[in-house]
């Protein structure tokens, strides 16, 4: 049977799955109604916080055994394990950061996981959210770029051209964060992934995309094609959908919304059974 595999990969809160799993379980009926088996997607979950989450988690221990008094631990709850996410994974220049790495061995595990249950050329699509975006489009670029940087060193990262992402087929970047992060660089520097994969197939390369999906009305989530002209030359286009219900679709409730979507599960239904259609 030709197959696709397929990474969804969340973003930043409380741990776990449940949005994803939610979208999938509709994903597939509908994917089945238009003829497409369900054993035609391998797909893995991405699980790229819990090295973050577990050194959050022991800061909120110590605090609270400290018995130092403090305020509001709830709030500070969420902020330390959602809006401190943006600060620890990138780490800090006075003390060894482990976060970086630690994150992306995570992420090496899972696509390794899915890579077993896959033939080597299999073509992938790639579903990332919030900052699941800036995560994902981090681990790509050190792949493409780990040979030039590293004196040609072997990539503990990228043994394999699937472990590399290059059968990089399909690309949806959900709620796009990486705007946040850009300004840490000179922008006009900055340059986007290298996309399609490039162990793709002529005839799959024709058919690949990469879609960055916002919502207007969401400031966590970005358009990318403006950064610079790098970025507005790549094929990445930017799509601007509307998401979440009547408490949500205007503000930044709307972040939360992309999994949840019945427009935008629409809309990635077709894409992937499109591409499934050319296998």
């Amino acid at each position: 049977m030709k197959k696709l595999a397929m990474l969804l990969i969340r973003g930043s809160g409380s741990p776990g799955f449940e949005s994803q799993e939610e979208f999938l379980n509709k994903f597939f009926k509908q994917l089945q109604r238009k003829g497409m088996p369900r054993e035609a997607i391998e797909y893995e979950f991405l699980d790229w916080y819990t090295p973050l989450e577990s050194q959050q988690l022991e800061l909120l221990k110590r605090l609270e055994k400290s018995e130092t008094p403090v305020k509001g631990m709830a709030l500070r709850t969420f902020l330390l394990t959602n809006i401190a996410d943006l600060i620890n994974y990138r780490g800090g220049s006075v003390f060894n950061s482990i976060s970086y790495l630690e994150v992306h061995k995570a992420v090496h595990k899972n696509i390794k996981d899915l890579q077993a249950r896959v033939a080597p050329d299999t073509p992938l699509v790639i579903i990332a959210s919030s900052m699941g975006t800036e995560i994902i489009n981090n681990h790509i670029w050190d792949r493409q770029h780990w040979a030039d940087k590293h004196n040609n060193e072997p990539d503990p990262f990228g043994s394999t051209p699937f472990e590399r992402l290059e059968t990089l087929i399909g690309f949806f970047t959900l709620g796009n964060n990486i705007p946040i992060f850009a300004s840490t660089y000179n922008l006009d520097d900055l340059q986007p992934i290298s996309f399609p994969g490039k162990a793709l197939t002529n005839q799959h390369k024709a058919r690949s995309f990469w879609e960055n999906i916002y919502d207007k009305n969401d400031p966590m989530g970005y358009p990318i094609k403006f950064i610079n002209t790098n970025y507005k030359l790549s094929p990445l286009k930017d799509i601007e959908i509307n998401v979440g219900g009547l408490l949500t679709f205007w503000n930044l409730g709307s972040h939360l919304k992309y999994w949840s979507s019945n427009r935008l599960r629409k809309h990635i239904v077709n894409r992937v059974y499109n591409l499934w259609e050319i296998l």
